[in-house]
């Protein structure tokens, strides 16, 4: 069964986790991986994938997964939805060989 949280809830149960040592670095790879494993799960071995990432923890999360992804074999792109800050998350997923395409140089978005 999955639950669903609120963004209060679950930024009470993310204070929790860093409060007995689970690092935020952590709590985002374990969710990357989780989201990843998910969907590897119904795919194919070479299947596209395209995930949608925002600019938060969320788009993080996101992020792992498709390192993960590409890893096990699915051509991932990235498509980010707003700026992302260049960050660690960003650089490791397109160092894995994920193709990115921000929005605000997509032609079709606008």
């Amino acid at each position: 069964m999955m639950r669903v949280l609120s963004t209060q809830q679950m930024r009470r149960l993310e204070q929790g986790a860093e409060a007995v040592g689970v690092s935020t670095d952590t709590l985002m790879e374990r969710a990357g991986l989780a989201v990843a494993s998910w969907a590897w799960r119904s795919m194919h071995t070479g299947d596209d994938v395209l995930v949608l990432v925002g600019s938060g923890n969320n788009g993080g999360d996101g992020l792992v997964a498709a390192r993960c992804l590409k890893a096990w074999g699915a051509r991932v792109g990235l498509y980010l939805c707003t700026p992302r800050t260049p960050d660690a998350y960003l650089a490791r997923a397109v160092d894995a060989g994920a193709h990115v395409v921000n929005a605000t140089d997509d032609a079709g978005g606008s």
